[in-house]
C-alpha cells in the first residue's frame, strides 16, 4: 500500500503531462490546417473568374504609364461596384506583330492605306507603353481605362505623375480578347476623342501627336520625357526593316 501511494500520483501527474502535451500538438495541427485552408480558399475566391472576366493565363505586376483622360464617365466605371478581373493577364508581342495589328487597324477604322510614318507613331507609343510588348497586358495598345466596347475591364496597380511627384494607385483598364480588338479601339478612340492626331499620324508628325494628348490630357507622365521617348522609337521604326513592309 504504501509504495502503491507513493508512486501512483506521480504516475498520474506524468500521464496527465503527456495527455497535456499531445492535446496541444493535436489544437497546434488544428489551427494551422484551419489557417492554411482559409487561405486556399480566400485565394480561390479572389482569383474566380466573372462573367467579364478574360481567361486567367498569370498575375503580373508590371503597368503602363499614361492613360486616356479621366473623364467624368471614365470615373464613374472605375469606381462602379460592377464585375471585372482582378488580375492582369500578361500578353507579351513582338514589335512586328504590333506594326501589323496597328495597320490592320488604321485601314479598317481611318480608311486608306497604312504607310510606314502612320505606322511608326502609332507603333511607337505602343512601344513606349508596353516596353517593347515585353509588359503589354491585356492586349491594351496603350494604357486605356475604363471598359473595352465588349465590356471587359481589370482593375490593374500602376504609377501616375501627380503634383507631388509619382504615386502609385488602382484603377479600371480595358481588356480585350483578342490583340485585334485591342489596336482596333486604340485607333477608334484617336479618331473619335483626337482627330488632330489621326492628322499629325498622316504626316508621321510625332510632336504634334504628343502634344494633342498632351493638352487633351491624355497621359500623366511628364510631356517633355514622353515626347521625346515617342519620337526617338518612331525614328527607330522608320530606319529599321519594320518600316520596309509598310509602303509611303
Amino acid at each position: 500500500m504504501h509504495v502503491r501511494e507513493v508512486k501512483f500520483p506521480e504516475i498520474q501527474r506524468r500521464e496527465e503531462r503527456r495527455w497535456l502535451r499531445e492535446r496541444l500538438a493535436g489544437i497546434s495541427l488544428g489551427l494551422a490546417g484551419g489557417l492554411f485552408g482559409g487561405l486556399i480558399a480566400a485565394v480561390l475566391w479572389i482569383h474566380e473568374p466573372t462573367a467579364a472576366a478574360a481567361p486567367l493565363l498569370r498575375p503580373a505586376d508590371a503597368a503602363v504609364g499614361a492613360t486616356e483622360p479621366d473623364t467624368d464617365e471614365l470615373v464613374a466605371e472605375a469606381e462602379a461596384d460592377e464585375p471585372a478581373q482582378w488580375w492582369k493577364r500578361p500578353t507579351p508581342m513582338e514589335p512586328g506583330d504590333a506594326a501589323r495589328h496597328l495597320a490592320m487597324a488604321w485601314e479598317e477604322v481611318v480608311g486608306g492605306r497604312a504607310s510606314a510614318k502612320i505606322v511608326s507613331v502609332l507603333w511607337a507609343q505602343w512601344a513606349l507603353e508596353t516596353g517593347r510588348g515585353r509588359w503589354m497586358v491585356d492586349h491594351n495598345f496603350a494604357g486605356l481605362k475604363g471598359r473595352a466596347p465588349g465590356g471587359g475591364s481589370a482593375l490593374w496597380w500602376t504609377w501616375e505623375e501627380t503634383d507631388d511627384g509619382p504615386k502609385r494607385i488602382r484603377g479600371r483598364f480595358r481588356a480585350y480578347s483578342t490583340p485585334g480588338e485591342g489596336a482596333r479601339d486604340y485607333v477608334e478612340m484617336l479618331q473619335r476623342r483626337y482627330p488632330e492626331c489621326i492628322e499629325a499620324a498622316r504626316r508621321g508628325d510625332t510632336p504634334t501627336f504628343i502634344l494633342t494628348l498632351e493638352r487633351r490630357g491624355y497621359f500623366t507622365e511628364k510631356p517633355d520625357a514622353y515626347g521625346r521617348a515617342v519620337g526617338s522609337l518612331a525614328r527607330e521604326f522608320m530606319r529599321g526593316e519594320l518600316s520596309s513592309q509598310f509602303a509611303d
